[in-house]
């Protein structure tokens, strides 16, 4: 059991030491502000992707509604007559798909706004995010910058992966449920015309 400790403790001082002849690679070549850069724009680079993919996906069917509703109530016409009674049965099937749609992808989008409010007071309470690590990059101590690489790593690729759960979440979420929904609805227009 003892000789298991030591082996890990080995394997622990052997990585740390890769680790500071890396941080003493990077503190002489003048890149430890580079590299701390790239890490924290990472992230945050695809949490703005992931809302902007939201905001787009929002737009997209906003205006999809807006045609189908306005453009489409040509199709109404087409409901008069037992023959063309299936296009209208169909427009008015697809205005309860994207109202559906509509629905759950502003639902999804006011859960990411809230969420994405919620992030943004986490971030604040971490003014100096990266200030521990700069300084335990400089003193070259390797074990607290470690510690602190991956706490800040941590909470930062968290907030990360559940902007990119909303973002994925809004991309399939709302579609499948307005498919399930409307997929099978029939409003047997033809079948009331011929029993007029």
């Amino acid at each position: 059991m003892h000789l298991g400790a030591s082996s890990a403790d080995f394997l622990f001082t052997e990585r740390l030491g890769g680790l500071s002849i890396f941080l003493s690679t990077l503190k002489a070549l003048g890149l430890t502000s580079d590299m701390i850069v790239v890490l924290t724009f990472v992230p945050a680079f695809i949490i703005l992707l992931c809302f902007v993919v939201l905001a787009a996906l929002l737009l997209v069917t906003l205006v999809e509604s807006y045609i189908v509703v306005t453009g489409g109530l040509f199709f109404v016409g087409f409901v008069a007559f037992r023959g063309t009674a299936p296009m209208g049965d169909g427009y008015l099937q697809y205005v309860v798909y994207v109202g559906i749609k509509l629905f759950f992808l502003i639902l999804v989008a006011s859960v990411a706004a809230a969420i994405g409010d919620d992030m943004v007071t986490l971030i604040g309470r971490y003014d100096n995010l990266w200030l521990e690590i700069i300084e335990n990059l400089f003193r070259l101590d390797p074990r607290g910058a470690a510690g602190a690489v991956t706490s800040r790593l941590g909470f930062l690729w968290s907030i990360t992966a559940v902007a990119i759960l909303l973002a994925v979440l809004g991309l399939t979420l709302p579609e499948r449920i307005a498919d399930r929904l409307s997929r099978h609805l029939s409003f047997n227009l033809k079948g009331m015309l011929q029993r007029l």
